[in-house]
């Protein structure tokens, strides 16, 4: 635990016998002199203090920024182990969430659990830079995100190359086509209860969706259904 100034390791740079390591905000761990630092199976890096030298979160080990919600700094690279854990908490009302902040290399790995810790639900718009790199590199083997309401989905495609998870609208799924008396009737599901659609036509359809012709604007049901 550190607590306040700044501990230094000169010995061996793991940890295999300790509960974990807390940095509290203010404090530095620093593992520069032994070149490095893993940390041990069972055992969980959290607090919002700063890291120096390389480190590690071994297989088994778990990374936990912040002490409720909070910011962990590493002043140089994070390797997150394959078999790691990575558990972030994130927050509608007040938008915000636990952070890592590296300044080289953040290579991704293990699995990523994120949870809602807020009374609020999540909203489409709502958006979480987890990681903020100097660079990135790999992946996470599972990712687990909280569940959100109906119409709602989430967004990881920039999480291994800015750190980023965002809730946006899920796309509508299309369900029955038929024809009756000349009209072409689109059934389906998934949509944001209550929201606005729009039906657009094309003669081109490899043409920007910007310049198609908006024909109706229509609703979905309170169950996000359409027709």
């Amino acid at each position: 635990m550190v607590n306040a100034g700044t501990l230094a390791l000169s010995g061996s740079g793991s940890l295999a016998s300790s509960a974990g390591l807390y940095v509290a905000a203010g404090t530095a761990f620093d593992a520069s002199a032994v070149g490095g630092f893993t940390l041990g199976a069972g055992h969980t890096l959290w607090g919002n203090g700063t890291v120096n030298g390389n480190f590690t979160v071994g297989s088994s080990g778990v990374l936990s920024p912040g002490s409720s919600i909070g910011t962990l700094t590493f002043n140089n690279a994070l390797a997150l182990a394959g078999g790691s854990t990575n558990l972030f908490e994130v927050s509608h009302s007040p938008l915000t969430s636990d952070s890592v902040v590296v300044a080289g290399l953040l290579t991704c790995g293990g699995t990523l659990i994120v949870t809602n810790s807020g009374a609020s639900a999540l909203m489409a718009g709502d958006s979480f830079r987890l990681f903020n790199a100097g660079s990135y590199s790999a992946g996470f083997a599972k990712v687990i995100l909280p569940s959100l309401n109906t119409g709602l989905a989430w967004d990881t495609n920039a999480l291994t190359t800015s750190g980023v998870i965002a809730v946006a609208p899920a796309p509508p799924v299309f369900g029955n086509l038929t024809v009756t008396d000349g009209n072409v009737i689109l059934t389906g599901s998934g949509g944001m209860a209550a929201s606005n659609f729009y039906v657009l036509s094309s003669t081109n359809l490899t043409e920007s969706l910007n310049n198609w012709t908006r024909l109706l604007t229509n609703q979905f049901d309170i169950n996000g259904d359409f027709n």
